[in-house]
Order: structure tokens, then C-alpha cells, then sequence
């Protein structure tokens, strides 16, 4: 009986987790919800409202070009997220990343109407061409969104920012990313 017990209260409890989780928001590239800003040679950019993933092929664009990108997500509103006690935020998402002064994950401050570095995502490969052939699975850390005012709730949004404008780089690809909540565990 007491096997019994335990299998039925942990289908419960595993049931309650799978189905707790409020945000789960894939971007759905190609989107074109999404924006791509910056300074770079179009020819060399995959842009991810019109293709699967988002890639610049910084080699290509030449050692003269300077080269920033931010591929930005359209605004995603986090209250009923943080509503419901899941006030951890990850991405995930696959990428491939050769030199440059940096690329980042960041987002979006409402309240102070600027950009805040999430993930310094480092360099993981050598590769010098096919940047989107070979793409490293990553999850970012988790941002913590329990002291969020309102307007930051709802005007939260969340970007890619490559940057090679002060060193030359090769390039970079990451795929469509997903972007979930859950709950602290130790609340």
C-alpha cells in the first residue's frame, strides 16, 4: 500500500510541474515580431524574421567592417508568470560563436529604458564558415524577475547583441530560442 501511496502523490506532484509552467514561448523563427538593429553588411546576415535561425558571417563582411547586431524579441509581458510564483526566466537556444568583442543575451530595463547584460555567451568553436552547421545546445542562466516592478513585467523583452566593432571576428548562428519560467524551488 505504501508503494502505492508514493507512486500516486509523485504522478500528482510531477503532473503539477509539467503543467505549472505559464511561460513557454518559443520565438518561432522566421518571426517577424522580432527586429534586427544595428551596424553590419546585409549581405552576410541571416535574419531571423525571415529564416530559421539568425547567423553573420563577420569573415565575410571583411576585416574593415564594424560590425554590432541586436536581434530583439518582441515584448513579452512576464505578470502572469510572476503572478503565478514563477519568477525564474531561462532561454534556451543552440549557437556557434567564433571571435568578436562579445556576444550577449540581454534584456530589456523598462524602467530605466535600457539594456542589461543577462549571459555573456562565450566563444565555443573554431569554425570559420557553415555557422549554422555545427550549433552548441546552451541555457542560459536564470534571471530572476521576483523584484520586477509592473512596468518592467510588461515591458519586458530580451535580445542577442553581437558585437565586433572593436576587434574583427569570424561570425556567429544561434537558432530560435525558447524562453520558460518556473518556480524558485526553495519557496
Amino acid at each position: 500500500m505504501k508503494k502505492i501511496t508514493f507512486i500516486i502523490i509523485n504522478s500528482i506532484l510531477f503532473s503539477q510541474f509539467l503543467i505549472g509552467q505559464t511561460l513557454n514561448q518559443d520565438a518561432l523563427w522566421p518571426n517577424s515580431s522580432w527586429t534586427v538593429e544595428g551596424t553590419y553588411d546585409s549581405s552576410e546576415i541571416t535574419d531571423p524574421t525571415i529564416s530559421a535561425n539568425f547567423s553573420y558571417n563577420d569573415d565575410a563582411a571583411g576585416g574593415s567592417s564594424t560590425d554590432e547586431i541586436q536581434v530583439q524579441s518582441p515584448t513579452i509581458d512576464l505578470t502572469a508568470a510572476s503572478n503565478a510564483g514563477e519568477t525564474w526566466i531561462e532561454v534556451v537556444h543552440s549557437y556557434n560563436y567564433n571571435l568578436g568583442t562579445s556576444f550577449t543575451l540581454e534584456y530589456y530595463d523598462a524602467d530605466t529604458a535600457s539594456w542589461s547584460l543577462w549571459n555573456d555567451l562565450p566563444e565555443n568553436s573554431s569554425t570559420t564558415n557553415n555557422w549554422c552547421g555545427n550549433l552548441t545546445p546552451n541555457t542560459s542562466s536564470i534571471l530572476d524577475i521576483g523584484s520586477f516592478t509592473a512596468s518592467q513585467l510588461t515591458g519586458f523583452r530580451y535580445r542577442f547583441n553581437y558585437n565586433a566593432s572593436s576587434v574583427w571576428g569570424f561570425g556567429v548562428c544561434t537558432s530560435s530560442p525558447t524562453i520558460t519560467s518556473q518556480a524558485d524551488p526553495s519557496l
